[in-house]
């Protein structure tokens, strides 16, 4: 009876009106999905926060460089300068963030990668910038630093702006000094460093409470969702005429209530609550790049390409694989539900063996399918783990000669490494959460196509028994076939008067049992007439 039942197809192309109609479910909860996406929009605020935090904490904190332009230089008359160097630089003698002492201008790193290219290579020939580093700090009359720079007053700069007393130092003097000096100059820079590790641990507790929320609440709209289409799910299929339940192995619609509605579940769990956080990452991750350094953004960005045709690559091949996989597995569900629950008639007409044979064959499909899966990821990360190292390794080498050459800074450069990994974790989990979404679509067409099949036999008549019914049955030219072409039942004919007795005899596949249920109307004839006191 295998070839009886409905063959199911495999789909071949992604459906977004079958993700519209999954999401279509979120609407009685519409609360949680606020919340989920107020988690979502702090997590990853939270987790692009970070690296930032890193950069500022090593370049304003640990590495404080600044670089010198002499303004005794730049006050010659005879100094030529391009326009543009000349704009850059009444630019930054009008930034109230860079510090004038004596006839120095001191400028930090982030001042600095304003002048990086031409700008910077026509200020170091000319000697306007000056080749050494410096470390530029506050401090207050009388203290302890103070007496360090009075007993070594010809290692420092120092100038009294707009009330605040500046020292400067070389960094090689600096760190020439006794470690307890030292200390003592930069006592500011750890207690900084202490409020960078209060905001770096607010930081990582904000991102773990947000991630839990989201995930909690991701998981319980899963898991409603799933219970509302599988009591739906139910209901349609057990009013279903048994024509519909005789076409589907009981393994299948096992399947369908089961396993098909838990990949839905997983749509929302694994793969929307994924796709939002990942593409967020991704999308901000670019935007911060930018934002801190633009040349080495776009060196990142030559990469992009390879990552996107190496992604629509997997999604091609995974595509097909995971149905194909579904499929294989569902058919090994209906195979051994029907041979298990039917295993007396399997053994009393020994099919053992071709059973066995059977499943074998059924077995080797879902082996091949899952192979199929596994060769897909197994290509896939390490193409993408290549990619992010190279990545890495790029902007190593351009962003260390920018390092070099003072228009980037070190923490800069160590943000952009930490911002490439994050970038390249969520390229890594959208392609294969993809797959788990492919197999979301095919088990949600399926449940999809149950809950749009309507073959309960409809109920037309419009005449009742008056009264008490009498009982009197009447088969009128009536015929049946359980398949198109094979008649059970053809023009039968006959009457059962009430309170009379008849007994219906005839071989196996006679059709006895037949007319029973076409008496009921379990299933509906093809032609005649059944009535009942003659209606």
């Amino acid at each position: 009876m295998a070839e009886y039942f409905d063959v199911e197809e495999v789909v071949k192309e992604y459906d977004s009106r079958i993700t519209k109609r999954i999401l279509s479910y979120l609407r009685p909860y519409k609360g949680l999905v606020i919340v989920a996406l107020i988690a979502l929009i702090v997590s990853t605020a939270g987790e692009l926060y970070v690296p930032v935090l890193i950069r500022n904490i090593i370049d304003n904190v640990i590495l404080v460089n600044y670089v010198v332009m002499d303004e005794t230089v730049l006050s010659k008359p005879s100094l030529d300068l391009r326009d543009h160097t000349k704009k850059l630089v009444l630019q930054l003698e009008k930034d109230p963030t860079v510090v004038h002492l004596g006839n120095r201008y001191f400028l930090n790193r982030a001042q600095t990668t304003r002048l990086s290219g031409l700008p910077e290579k026509e200020l170091k020939e000319r000697g306007v910038l000056l080749p050494d580093q410096w470390y530029l700090f506050r401090y207050r009359t009388g203290s302890p630093v103070e007496k360090i720079m009075d007993a070594r007053s010809s290692l420092f700069v120092t100038e009294t702006t707009d009330g605040s007393r500046w020292g400067a130092i070389r960094n090689q003097d600096l760190y020439g000094l006794p470690i307890q000096d030292i200390r003592t100059i930069r006592r500011d820079d750890f207690s900084q460093i202490l409020q960078a590790a209060v905001a770096f641990l607010f930081a990582l507790l904000l991102i773990l409470g947000a991630t839990f929320a989201q995930t909690w609440v991701t998981s319980l709209m899963g898991q409603k969702i799933m219970k509302d289409i599988r009591l739906e799910l139910y209901r349609k299929t057990v009013n279903q005429a048994s024509s519909f339940i005789s076409r589907h192995p009981v393994g299948r619609m096992v399947t369908r209530l089961t396993g098909d509605v838990e990949t839905i579940n997983e749509f929302f769990t694994s793969v929307l609550s994924a796709f939002l956080k990942d593409f967020s990452i991704m999308v901000g991750v670019f935007i911060t790049l930018f934002i801190l350094a633009p040349t080495l953004a776009l060196v990142v960005s030559s990469v992009l390409p390879f990552v996107f045709v190496i992604s629509a690559y997997s999604r091609i091949r995974a595509r097909d694989a995971f149905r194909r996989q579904r499929i294989a597995s569902s058919r090994v569900n209906s195979f051994l539900s029907e041979r298990l629950s039917g295993m007396q008639v399997v053994q009393l007409f020994t099919q053992e063996k071709r059973s066995g044979v059977e499943f074998a064959q059924r077995s080797n499909e879902l082996l091949s399918a899952n192979l199929g899966e596994m060769f897909v990821v197994a290509t896939f990360r390490p193409l993408i783990d290549f990619l992010s190292f190279f990545t890495i390794a790029l902007v190593i080498t351009v962003g260390g000669a920018m390092v070099l050459g003072l228009s980037l800074s070190l923490g800069m450069l160590i943000a952009f490494i930490n911002l490439i990994q994050m970038f390249f974790s969520p390229v890594q989990d959208i392609a294969e959460k993809y797959t788990v979404l492919q197999s979301a679509m095919a088990g949600g067409e399926r449940v999809f196509a149950l809950l749009d099949t309507d073959e309960a036999i409809p109920d037309t008549g419009k005449e009742s028994v008056e009264g008490r019914v009498r009982g009197r049955v009447e088969f009128d030219h009536v015929s049946f076939a359980y398949k198109k072409g094979e008649p059970v039942l053809k023009d039968v004919t006959f009457t059962v008067e009430p309170a009379e007795m008849v007994a219906i005899v005839g071989y196996t596949g006679a059709g006895k049992t037949t007319i029973t249920q076409v008496l009921t109307r379990l299933w509906d004839i093809q032609s005649g007439f059944i009535r009942l006191d003659g209606i």
